[in-house]
């Protein structure tokens, strides 16, 4: 209930933008809310690029996970050959 009242006392803070200072930034704003069918539709060039940027993100993400991986598998080498040598110096 603190989350509400919070919430209003902020709107009730807020300056009112009379209309005639609408910016169109603002439609744009509004519009990523809107359905998908009520979108403006964007370019190939804009849906390449996009696709670009997500397969580069997604490529990093991939080579930062291998090297963890990798260090990953050189820690548990590392504590099973310890394991091991210390398993055999125990035996002897």
């Amino acid at each position: 209930m603190g989350f509400f009242k919070e919430l209003t006392a902020e709107m009730d803070r807020t300056p009112v933008m009379p209309r005639a200072t609408v910016n169109i930034g603002d439609v744009s704003e509004v519009l990523k809310y809107a359905p998908t069918r009520l979108r403006p539709r964007r370019g190939p060039d804009e849906r390449v690029s996009r696709l670009e940027a997500e397969t580069r993100y997604w490529r990093e993400r991939a080579c930062s996970a291998e090297v963890r991986v990798k260090s990953l598998e050189t820690s548990i080498q590392s504590i099973a050959t310890q394991f091991i040598d210390g398993r055999a110096i125990k035996s002897e």
